[in-house]
């Protein structure tokens, strides 16, 4: 056996020990190699995350410029636009030339003055930026604080209107008519005051009420009815002689209306048709017609309207009317009218009775000269009673006149030969010139034959009212006495015959004479009128 060397034995100790370093390299190896492995694959996914990364910021980054790029071209558009529309509102106000567009910060102090602010209130822009705009309100206005106010009443109301008396630079006055506005854009920034020059039209328009309060005065001072209506007759003005005669408010109403409420039943169709015709034609409303008062009266009114019409289209634009109270010349006209009617019938019975006095007269006058004196005795007579007629217009007379002028040519007899009595009742001219033409036949014949061809006669004249109040009748009686005993005539004279029988049927009544001893008696019944006037 060899005994191993100390040297033997290291060296073994080595080898052992590189197997087993060798053995570990390995393992390191295998190691590194799977951690190599491990990375390489780590390292792809890492750069395919980067990859993918840079490719997703990239592609936001562009869509990022991309918005901003349109963005940008937004804002320059934008600027652009709000560049040109500063210039269109700048333009605009600038060619407001008849409006004062004043804007002013919250202050009151101004920011802007347009071209039309220089026109009417004559100071330039620059001389009156930064200055407070209450300088262009009168002293008394700034001393009461209306500009403040007017700023208040802005804020609380969105708008102040504005119509009051400023000044321009040269100190004069001007009416203004405009407003002010809070300007806002989210939050108030200021105030907006727009207003323009109407001194021309404040005037115009005072001249006009000045005008319209004279046309009024004037036509309120006029006595008689004055109205406006539109083209249709609807009723735009009435002066006051309207509601002092209908006691009615001149409301407006329509014609139709009018007519149905104040004009008398039996006139408001020809008025109306008299209307539409004017209407129709363009020519003169014209018409009579009467209008109830607020007592109930109807009077008479004429009624005429013109036509205004509109110079621009010649239609027909308004009526110009008046309705003038002709009630008093209507009735004078009927009036009139009646008595020429009367008087035609009065003078052709007169000459009726002229003719039948002269030829009773002639056939019976023993002499020429007698014919003579009868007939003018009885024409005499006749003319008396139409002078009585012809004093009180032939509307009637007073049975007492008759009867003093049939007896005044005898007074000299004496003035107690005759008695009188009886009311003093008022006949119709019919009636009294009968009575009248019996009278003088009777007065005739007692100076001649009767109670009156003495100095101890005397006669009596009576009468009264008979029958009933829807009836009545006149009674009047003739009576002498004291006169030559009195015998029945053996032949009716005319006078006679003129009472018994033409005045009987004159009179419609009844006639009786009697030829008592101690006197003639005649005795007369007439109807009269209901409602004859009398007077005890």
């Amino acid at each position: 056996m060899h005994d191993r060397s100390p040297e033997s034995s290291d060296q073994n100790a080595l080898l052992q020990r590189l197997e087993t370093l060798e053995k570990e390299n390995q393992a390191l190896r295998a190691q590194l190699k799977a951690l190599r492995t491990e990375s390489d694959a780590t390292a792809a996914s890492v750069a395919q995350q980067v990859r993918e990364d840079v490719t997703s910021v990239a592609s936001e980054h562009a869509q990022r410029l991309a918005s901003a790029s349109s963005r940008i071209r937004e804002l320059k558009q934008t600027r652009n636009s709000l560049r040109a529309s500063e210039g269109w509102l700048r333009a605009i106000l600038e060619s407001a030339t008849d409006y004062a567009i004043i804007t002013l910060d919250l202050d009151g102090l101004i920011t802007s003055w347009n071209s039309g602010a220089r026109n009417i209130l004559g100071w330039d822009e620059g001389e009156v930026l930064g200055r407070d705009g209450a300088f262009i309100f009168t002293s008394e206005d700034r001393e009461a604080g209306v500009p403040q106010m007017e700023m208040q009443k802005a804020l609380a109301e969105g708008r102040a209107l504005d119509e009051r008396w400023h000044l321009r630079q040269d100190g004069t006055r001007f009416w203004a008519s405009g407003m002010l506005m809070p300007f806002m854009d989210g939050a108030l920034l200021g105030y907006l005051k727009i207003l323009r020059d109407r001194t021309e039209e404040r005037q115009s328009g005072q001249h006009l009420r000045e005008s319209e309060e004279r046309l009024e005065l004037m036509a309120n001072a006029v006595p008689q009815i004055i109205w406006i209506t539109d083209a249709e007759g609807r009723h735009e003005f009435f002066n006051r002689q309207w509601s002092l005669y209908t006691g009615a408010a001149p409301t407006a109403t329509d014609a139709s209306q009018v007519a149905a409420d104040f004009v008398h039943p039996d006139d408001q169709a020809a008025t109306m048709a008299a209307f539409e015709e004017a209407k129709r034609t363009g020519g003169i409303f014209e018409v009579e017609h009467r209008i109830r008062s607020k007592d109930g009266e109807y009077r008479w009114f004429l009624v005429r309207a013109e036509p205004y019409r509109d110079p621009q289209t010649g239609s027909i634009a308004r009526w110009f009317g008046v309705s003038i109270d002709i009630h008093d010349r209507r009735l004078a006209q009927d009036h009139q009218r009646l008595l020429i009617n009367e008087l035609n019938h009065r003078v052709k019975n007169t000459l009726a009775t002229v003719q039948s006095v002269a030829t009773q007269t002639l056939r019976n006058a023993p002499s020429a000269e007698a014919a003579r004196e009868a007939i003018e005795a009885r024409l005499i007579a006749l003319s008396r009673a139409h002078d009585v007629l012809t004093r009180e217009n032939w509307e009637g007379a007073h049975l007492r006149e008759i009867v003093q002028q049939a007896i005044e040519p005898y007074r000299w007899y004496g003035d107690g030969r005759f008695d009188i009595r009886g009311a003093d009742i008022r006949l119709s001219p019919r009636v009294a010139l009968a009575v009248s033409m019996a009278l003088q036949e009777l007065v005739t014949n007692a100076v001649k034959y009767g109670a009156l061809s003495n100095d101890t006669g005397r006669v009596l004249i009576a009468w009264r009212l008979t029958g009933q109040a829807d009836k009545p009748s006149l009674e009047l009686c003739w009576e002498e006495m004291g006169g030559p005993p009195v015998q029945e005539p053996s032949r009716r004279g005319f006078g006679t015959k003129l009472i018994e029988r033409s005045l009987a049927q004159e009179l419609d009544g009844k006639v009786e004479i009697r030829f008592e001893p101690g006197g003639v008696v005649c005795t007369i019944v007439t109807p009269l009128a209901v409602g004859t006037e009398f007077d005890w």
